[in-house]
């Protein structure tokens, strides 16, 4: 697929397909049958052989895989560089934020796909404000209204410590949509003052409960476990995407990367004989 690309005139100067062995999302229990990443010289002049992040192409059983594969990943697009998903038949192309529409659109009719998401505007008004926007959304926007934007039948109850014991149905959710939305949910803890807890109970499985805190430690501001019981069908769908905020490894190597940064900013303001960093 990624041949059909380059002979369709698209400039891919490198491309990678990956292995069990070599995959970046590990290479066991994935829904594709086949990924590989590509780089395009309009968007990167310099990449990483083993991960470079103009493109990602992934191949499926059927059409039907290929846009659960895109529904689910909508919900991510923040987190990585593919904002742009077009799909094809058994096909999920992702491209880079960075390139534009008429870009794009030549790669969906390389494929013979459409574009079946699009990033979302960027708001520099938004940037501006990012500081702030955890402390006013909080104060804003109480745990029930921002819980019913992805539960909308979720009963929201107030802990008394400006957090919330909320419950939820599965339903008709797959367990990915499902933990998906937990995670939104979540997101509203980074920013939140310590000691704030969320709990949202599972109330289709009794006793079952997805737990998050604020922590600066944490990959996106919070950290979270899961009370799940034997053989849920959660559990995956947990490991895969809420799971990675309890990352150890990848925590130890942000602690120690901020640690010398700060160390390096010490020394800097030392030789200066000023304050230059905040």
């Amino acid at each position: 697929m990624i041949d059909q690309l380059k002979e369709a005139g698209l400039p891919i100067e490198y491309s990678i397909v990956y292995t069990a062995k070599n995959d970046p999302n590990g290479g066991d229990k994935n829904a594709y049958l086949q990924k590989g990443n590509f780089a395009d010289s309009t968007i990167e002049s310099e990449y990483s052989k083993e991960q470079p992040l103009s493109g990602s192409i992934e191949i499926f059983s059927s059409k039907e895989k290929a846009i659960e594969r895109a529904e689910y990943l909508a919900g991510f697009t923040f987190l990585d560089d593919f904002g742009y998903q077009v799909v094809g038949d058994c096909v999920l192309l992702r491209l880079n934020s960075q390139f534009d529409h008429s870009a794009v659109e030549k790669y969906a009719q390389a494929i013979g796909g459409e574009i079946y998401s699009e990033p979302e505007e960027k708001d520099n008004s938004l940037l501006e404000s990012k500081e702030n926007e955890n402390s006013s959304n909080t104060a804003a926007e109480s745990w029930e209204e921002h819980t019913k934007k992805y539960f909308p039948d979720a009963e929201v109850e107030k802990d008394g410590y400006g957090g919330a014991l909320i419950f939820v149905s599965l339903g008709e959710n797959n367990s990915d949509s499902f933990i998906t939305n937990c995670f939104n949910v979540l997101s509203k803890l980074d920013g939140c003052k310590d000691g704030t807890m969320v709990t949202i109970n599972i109330t289709d499985d009794p006793g079952a409960a997805i737990v998050g805190f604020p922590s600066e430690d944490g990959i996106f501001g919070f950290e979270c476990t899961a009370i799940l019981s034997e053989n849920s069908a959660l559990q995956e769908s947990y490991d895969k995407t809420l799971g990675i905020t309890n990352d150890r490894d990848f925590l130890k190597k942000r602690r120690e990367l901020r640690d010398e940064i700060e160390k390096t900013e010490d020394e800097i303001e030392d030789i200066l004989g000023e304050d230059i960093f905040e």
